[in-house]
């Protein structure tokens, strides 16, 4: 009997939700991603909808119609506008904080020793072990060089603070200049390119911007692995990864838009001047940043020893190579 009753209570719940219509229950999750892409009015991606994508993108467009000016400008100007007043600052802040960590080692190798020789003496005295010792070392030392970095106010952490500005900016804009071209096709773009790429709805087919594009990437990688005396393990992996991913980003260049090609290779570009110009002394004083002993007052000079040096040592390993085959 109350099976009989609750089969009819389920078939009378059943029959109020077919009249109703059908509901859909999504998880919370799911729901927002729903949500997001019924607001998309272009049937583009959702992550195409972010805040930050859809502000690039109205910038774009403001600078274009606000001014007047040709795509290919409009794509410029930003770039260089939002380069020079965001990433610049941030770049400065950041040789700066870093010239400062270096000129704290001397403090800190100085407060090692005195904590290593004041943990040690009390050790001794207490009969204690020698990794009760190291224990000690460790939490005071690590808590003294806090305190330090702390009230010179370098803490590790604000050399982070460019990727974490640089690499969000890049993308929204990226995927602001997707959405123009391929999802909304804004016709004006189909006429206001530059020189051998005047169609920006299509892939520049010359491979100049993808090549250039990679090219900076490259000397980039370089130049600030020579302003590294003695880099480590973990830094010479990041540096193999990141020369590969520059290499892997050519071919992709070359098959999106080349309103997004053009901008990924003037970002590169400018960060090229950008390091350039940074690497000298003179620049360096004037912009607050202090003088280390790291630092090489010609700068050039070494990273074309640098490259003398690498392109001897690879063209001998083609030589070894070669005399293996044979």
């Amino acid at each position: 009997m109350l099976r009989r009753l609750e089969l009819k209570r389920y078939g009378q719940q059943a029959c109020g939700m077919l009249r109703a219509g059908p509901r859909i229950y999504l998880q919370p999750s799911v729901a927002l991603l729903h949500h997001s892409a019924v607001l998309s009015s272009d049937n583009s991606p959702i992550y195409s909808t972010y805040f930050p994508v859809t502000c690039a993108e109205s910038l774009l467009q403001g600078v274009h119609t606000g001014l007047s000016m040709p795509w290919w400008l409009t794509i410029a100007v930003t770039t260089i506008a939002l380069r020079t007043c965001i990433t610049l600052p941030l770049t400065i802040y950041q040789q700066k904080k870093s010239a400062k960590l270096v000129l704290l080692q001397p403090v800190v190798k100085e407060i090692s020793e005195a904590v290593k020789y004041n943990v040690a003496t009390k050790c001794r005295r207490e009969n204690l072990p020698v990794e009760v010792a190291e224990e000690r070392y460790k939490t005071l030392f690590t808590g003294m060089v806090r305190d330090l970095y702390r009230n010179e106010g370098c803490q590790p952490f604000k050399l982070f603070l460019l990727p974490w500005t640089q690499m969000p900016l890049w993308i929204s804009i990226s995927l602001g200049l997707r959405n123009l071209s391929i999802y909304k096709a804004d016709p004006s773009m189909a006429s206001e390119g530059l020189a051998w790429f005047p169609n920006l709805l299509l892939p520049e087919s010359t491979w100049i911007l993808p090549i250039t594009f990679g090219l900076c990437n490259l000397l980039n990688i370089e130049m600030n692995a020579a302003g590294r005396q003695a880099p480590g393990r973990i830094q010479a992996v990041m540096k193999k990864c990141f020369i590969t991913l520059s290499i892997v980003m050519v071919p992709v260049a070359s098959q999106i838009p080349s309103c997004m090609s053009f901008y990924w290779t003037l970002s590169s570009l400018y960060s090229l001047v950008q390091n350039s110009v940074l690497m000298l002394p003179s620049v360096k004083r004037k912009v607050g940043i202090p003088q280390t002993t790291k630092e090489s007052k010609q700068p050039f000079k070494d990273i074309y020893t640098i490259f003398k040096i690498r392109i001897k040592k690879f063209v001998q390993l083609q030589k070894q190579a070669s005399g293996k085959d044979r």
